[in-house]
């Protein structure tokens, strides 16, 4: 009896096991072709902007509370610049500023 209830227990955690790894190879495929993550170096700017030097310029259409709590782990880096000196800082480009932040200055 202990047997066959071994096996049970056996065969449902292999169950699971396989459909938790053909779950995460699923999730991990569609994560490597289809991402959707375009603009968040432009929120992080944004929050990082508004929590150093108050700058609200940067209207996304978003809530500015939302950019700030993503920029707050940033502002633990000491080395951190803003792009200020750029012509899309005093456009209120937020793309560009975004790109400008955390692809050339970082």
């Amino acid at each position: 009896m202990s047997d066959n209830r071994f096996g049970r227990w056996l065969t449902g955690r292999g169950t699971a096991v396989l459909l938790m790894w053909l779950a995460f190879a699923l999730l991990l495929s569609s994560a490597v072709q289809k991402s959707a993550t375009v603009d968040e170096q432009s929120h992080l700017f944004r929050g990082v902007a508004y929590l150093k030097t108050g700058a609200t310029h940067f209207l996304l259409g978003h809530p500015l509370l939302a950019s700030s709590l993503s920029a707050l782990p940033l502002l633990t880096e000491p080395n951190l610049q803003l792009p200020v000196n750029e012509p899309a800082w005093t456009a209120g480009d937020w793309s560009l500023a975004g790109d400008a932040f955390l692809w050339r200055l970082a």
